[in-house]
């Protein structure tokens, strides 16, 4: 036995050392700057430490690297070569093995990328865009300390250690795990069985305590969809900011920025419940369980998958039936959700070229704008509406026995993470749910383009009715304040006169065009109207004739009136509350 020590203490020693320790020192906040220091082991041979190029939530290549300098590294004291190999990796060129420590500078002050920012009031960190990693030792368990200014607070959904300190299992879990530390306000609350915290950084027109009383109730009604939580404490993280705005899901927590004063009136203020039930709604449909593609993530370069209309999608479909169902929401202020985004399909010519398959692959290369609009679609938005139609399918094909809900809840109870799903899980999902077959359906709203729906039919099973407003003249023309064209609908008819974005608008009939008059000057006309634009193209002064057209409508969802027993079935089926009276 006496042989075996030896070895038997060399791998304890390895074991306590196996542990990757960060250490994070805010050295001159008011300029952004934070000193970072790693700790692991190292084997003989070169190691390579690197960044991810993305972040998790945001299916975009960041280039998060540029934010690092004065790269050193050490083994066992004594300074070693360090080499950097490409955007976002540095070599440790040495053989020998021994305790590496690498510090470097962080450059910290990408708050509206929610990735990091660090000033005189707070630090956001997201592990992503300042915790180095090595691929052997991406699942060791590792610890975060900060060194922070006095009086300040720091949260974040992992295991705290002492008053600044976390741990955690792995690399996946600190990069969904975003720390906030600084001068909050903070308020914590219980909800079935599960610890909650929000922390507010910012000053704004809120109520911090009747936000936490909204989210409480929130949080509960997930339980329509969901049987049990993937957590057992949840934080939200509110930034009141004075121009950022977004949101990002992560694991046990979420980071949600909007201007400090949109808090208010209610419109806006349940445009920010909208956003924390959606990033709520994300920690079982992307955290907890997620498509093909995306498992495990791949940080060093784009993940592509054709189910995030599935992954995002869904999530703002449901975003708002959570605010339905507990209340914080009324049925007349859901129908204006969905009446807006009925007028928003209508009216984007994209539904007839890209399919929400094709838009899922393509999210890493999607850049929005004049061609964006015309020639591709929104996995949010039609990926909402595609869900809808299959919750209608399903519920039209059951009895009202089964739903949409029901297929997320198999995928949490049966496809969780370490697990994934593609296209034909789900089919077999829907077939063992339903007894449907619903390949069809996949080829002609998820491979295909949604092109036109009939609204009608899909509304009135559940004993609703779609009213168009009054029509007005229409050009197709998006400008900015100083006549700038922006965009051109496709097909419309200043896509038809020839106008092109980036052409200025300068006159309308020979009469100059002041500056953001122009939807005004449209009402001095009539739909077939003809009028003449002139513009500046090239900097070359020219004129076309345009014809104006009807606007497409602004389309309101109201109740019938005389709703049968089957629709009113149907929308308690559907929504989990009693069908309204028409108003």
């Amino acid at each position: 036995m006496k042989p075996l020590l030896p070895f038997l203490f060399s791998a304890l020693s390895l074991s306590v050392q196996a542990e990757v320790q960060y250490q994070m020192t805010m050295s001159d906040p008011a300029h952004h700057l934070a000193e970072v220091e790693m700790t692991q082991t190292k084997g003989q041979g070169s190691l390579d430490l690197m960044l991810p190029v993305w972040r998790t939530g945001r299916y975009e290549i960041l280039d998060q690297a540029n934010s690092i300098r004065a790269l050193k590294a050490s083994i066992d004291g004594v300074e070693v070569p360090v080499q950097k190999v490409d955007k976002s990796t540095w070599r440790v060129d040495s053989a020998k093995a021994g305790t590496l420590k690498v510090s470097y500078q962080l450059y910290a002050n990408r708050l509206g990328d929610r990735l990091h920012h660090i000033d005189d009031s707070h630090a956001f960190i997201d592990a992503s865009g300042a915790f180095l990693y090595s691929a052997d030792q991406r699942q060791q368990p590792l610890t975060v300390n900060l060194s922070v200014p006095q009086g300040w607070n720091s949260v974040s959904g992992m295991e705290k250690i002492g008053s600044h300190g976390f741990k955690a299992p792995n690399y996946d879990v600190l990069i969904d795990s975003p720390i906030e530390t600084g001068l909050h306000k903070s308020y914590e609350f219980q909800a079935g069985g599960k610890d909650y915290q929000l922390v507010i950084w910012g000053e704004g027109n809120y109520d911090g305590q009747q936000m936490a009383d909204d989210l409480e109730k929130m949080v509960t009604a997930s339980q329509a969809i969901w049987q049990g939580y993937p957590f057992d404490r949840y934080v939200f993280m509110v930034h009141a900011t004075n121009g950022e705005r977004g949101a990002t899901e992560h694991l046990n927590s979420t980071i949600i920025q909007t201007s400090r004063y949109n808090f208010a009136p209610r419109e806006s203020y349940l445009r920010f419940l909208a956003t924390a039930a959606h990033e709520f709604v994300h920690t079982w449909n992307v955290k907890a369980y997620r498509g093909d593609g995306l498992v495990p993530y791949d940080y060093q370069q784009e993940n592509y998958a054709s189910l995030l209309w599935l992954a995002e999608g869904s999530t703002s479909y449901f975003q708002n039936q959570l605010l339905l169902r507990s209340g914080l929401m009324t049925p007349q202020e859901y129908f204006k959700v969905l009446g807006k985004s009925i007028t928003a399909f209508k009216a984007n010519p994209g539904r007839f070229s890209q399919s929400v398959s094709q838009a899922s692959f393509d999210s890493w290369i999607e850049k929005g704008g004049d061609y964006g609009h015309n020639f591709s679609v929104n996995i949010y938005s039609e990926g909402a509406l595609v869900s809808w139609l299959l919750d209608a399918d399903l519920l039209k094909q059951s009895a009202n026995k089964v739903s949409y809900r029901d297929l997320h809840q198999r995928l949490f109870a049966k496809h969780a993470i370490p697990a994934t799903f593609d296209d034909n899980t789900l089919l077999t999902e829907l077939k063992d749910l339903s007894g449907k077959d619903y390949g069809d359906f996949w080829a002609k709203r998820v491979k295909a383009p949604l092109g036109d729906l009939d609204f009608d039919a899909l509304l009135d099973q559940f004993g609703l009715a779609l009213k168009a407003g009054d029509p007005s003249p229409y050009t197709g023309l998006t400008l900015d304040p100083t006549g700038k064209v922006l965009g051109v609908d496709k097909g419309s008819p200043a896509w038809q006169a020839g106008l092109s974005d980036g052409d200025l608008l300068v006159a309308v009939d020979g009469l100059r065009l002041q500056p953001g008059s122009f939807e005004a000057r449209l009402k001095d006309f009539k739909t077939g109207q003809s009028l003449a634009l002139t513009f500046f193209r090239r900097d070359q002064l020219q004129q076309l004739p345009l014809v104006l057209a009807e606007r497409p409508a602004d389309y309101q969802v109201e109740v019938v009136k005389k709703p049968s027993r089957a629709q009113k079935a149907a929308f308690k089926a559907w929504l989990g509350i009693d069908l309204p009276k028409a108003q």
